[in-house]
């Protein structure tokens, strides 16, 4: 258990609050569903204005295909947070590579549907 994970045990153990007031599992919660709406912004943006466009001319700043990565990250960060802290069940690795792999099936179905073509098709992607 690396230093991080204790204090956030030690912050949720003893009911901590933070600033506001709140406890510090439903900070986190809370602070999950607002990196999950960035998420959502940065995909709004890449499908308004182009996935690999940036807000202005700077070419130091990272485009929308990098913002919904970055965005992503930032959402997984807080939820490894949570399951730190057990707020959230943690899945062994062969279980999150079972889901993730169910998943991409069933949206390629979905895609299939919409689309019409063969499923063989879609996985040289």
């Amino acid at each position: 258990m690396n230093k991080n994970t204790k204090n956030y045990k030690e912050l949720i153990s003893n009911k901590k609050m933070t600033s506001e007031g709140i406890l510090f599992r439903e900070h986190l919660l809370s602070i999950l569903g607002e990196e999950g709406a960035e998420v959502i912004q940065a995909i709004s943006k890449a499908n308004r204005f182009g996935i690999h466009t940036t807000e202005s001319n700077n070419k130091d700043e990272p485009n929308n295909s990098e913002k919904i990565v970055q965005e992503c990250y930032d959402f997984i960060a807080v939820l490894e947070m949570l399951i730190e802290i057990e707020a959230l069940p943690k899945l062994n690795e062969s279980d999150i590579e079972t889901w993730k792999q169910n998943k991409k099936e069933r949206r390629l179905c979905l895609l299939i549907k919409i689309v019409g073509e063969r499923k063989e098709d879609y996985f040289k992607l």
